[in-house]
């Protein structure tokens, strides 16, 4: 595992109080997170083995108002696009490439495919 620099990783004190949050960061094997993203660990977010986090600037977000799924899920050997946004209860499957600038915002199960846009739509690779 290997994390760069001027990454942020935050939690809130006004978490401990409410249900539902579990502020727990797991990151496996071989994840690569380079420089500058927003993680916020008031959910979970689970990176999986020999997945990486490239560019600058993606935000990754476990909590917002009325959510009822906070836990973001990221699979095995996925690759996620600079400057992407990950929303509450967001998750993608093994071997998920997620371009840039996509703004994930539901669960994808279907593996070895490649997500874009600002509605998170699968394409073929």
């Amino acid at each position: 595992m290997k994390i760069g620099f001027r990454n942020k990783f935050n939690c809130g004190k006004w978490v401990a109080k409410r249900e539902g949050y579990k502020r727990e960061l797991v990151v496996e094997q071989g994840v690569l997170i380079t420089n500058g993203h927003h993680f916020d660990v008031a959910g979970k977010i689970q990176i999986g083995k020999d997945s990486v986090i490239a560019g600058i600037s993606s935000q990754f977000w476990t909590h917002g108002n009325g959510v009822q799924d906070h836990d973001i899920a990221i699979g095995n050997n996925c690759y996620v696009g600079t400057s992407s946004i990950f929303c509450p209860g967001a998750q993608i499957a093994d071997k998920t490439l997620v371009g840039a600038g996509t703004v994930i915002t539901k669960v994808f199960e279907e593996q070895d495919v490649l997500i874009v846009g600002s509605q998170g739509q699968i394409k073929q690779r």
